[in-house]
């Protein structure tokens, strides 16, 4: 994203209007995001049903291990005698 008044916007865009007309914009669509081609507009974009997957494999796993790191959080605060967990006073000055 260029700033407001950028001397080079107008150059951008017309670069990209050379791709879009040349083609060149959905050869590259559907090298990089796995379809479209020439039948897409230019601002369709089509995510790959392998990346969602991915993505919702890795939140699920994300998930699974933010709960148990709570869940030893929890053991550890309710059972400090079993959990191994003693107090230490940071703050106290010899």
């Amino acid at each position: 994203m260029l700033p407001k008044g950028s001397p080079f916007l107008g150059v951008l865009n017309a670069a990209i209007v050379r791709l879009r007309e040349g083609g060149g914009l959905d050869r590259l669509r559907s090298k990089w995001l796995g379809g479209g081609g020439a039948a897409a507009s230019s601002t369709e974009y089509a995510v790959p049903a392998v990346v969602l997957g991915q993505v919702a494999l890795s939140l699920s796993i994300l998930s699974a291990l933010a709960a148990a790191a709570a869940a030893v959080f929890a053991f550890e605060l309710c059972c400090p005698k079993l959990g191994g967990v003693r107090h230490v006073d940071i703050w106290a000055v010899d």
